[in-house]
């Protein structure tokens, strides 16, 4: 297993890429210094963009980036790299990237994203909502975005700011704040 720390949010049109960082994640018991990783260095071809949400897509060997904005924001891709090879020592690996656009999403002010391991749903978080675009089988990511998405309220947090999805399909949020608030997202089925 991975681990991917996004430092993405660009609140400034200044700001030339953003960062993704890879992890080998250690097993539960044991330390790591995080000396190793791999750093993908992405710029999206249309200049700055404004991103909170990032999910990674393992089946699709891809990285999902959402552009925040007032209305509706943009869906790019970048590759999933492969595993690198660490020899134990300080090994960074730089990889440079280029955000490609799949789709303008309707969702506004997106602030977390997630897809679930099991059903291969899509999900979104904003400050007041949750978006889940079904894994229609046979229908590509673009496809999907094409389709209106099921909405879902939030409990009532602060500023909602990011969403998970666990091994059992339960939809989790959390939010701003010291203590920062973690609750489930009740579905109606």
């Amino acid at each position: 297993a991975r681990v991917l720390v996004a430092d993405v949010g660009e609140h400034s049109p200044h700001r030339q890429s953003v960062s993704l960082y890879i992890f080998a994640a250690p097993a539960p018991s044991n330390q790591t210094d995080g000396r190793s990783f791999q750093h993908l260095v992405v710029r999206y071809r249309a200049g700055a963009q404004n991103c909170e949400a990032v999910a990674v897509d393992v089946k699709n060997r891809r990285i999902l980036l959402l552009g925040k904005s007032a209305l509706a924001g943009n869906m790019y891709q970048v590759s999933l790299p492969d595993r690198f090879a660490s020899s134990g020592g300080n090994d960074v690996t730089q990889i440079e990237a280029t955000a490609v656009p799949i789709r303008k999403t309707p969702i506004p002010m997106a602030t977390g994203m997630d897809l679930c391991p099991k059903s291969g749903d899509l999900w979104i978080s904003s400050y007041f909502h949750a978006f889940c675009y079904p894994d229609n089988k046979g229908k590509t990511l673009q496809a999907r975005l094409q389709s209106a998405p099921n909405v879902v309220a939030l409990p009532s947090l602060k500023q909602v700011e990011a969403i998970a999805i666990d091994d059992k399909n339960r939809v989790w949020v959390t939010s701003e704040g010291k203590p920062a608030r973690m609750q489930r997202v009740l579905i109606e089925k």
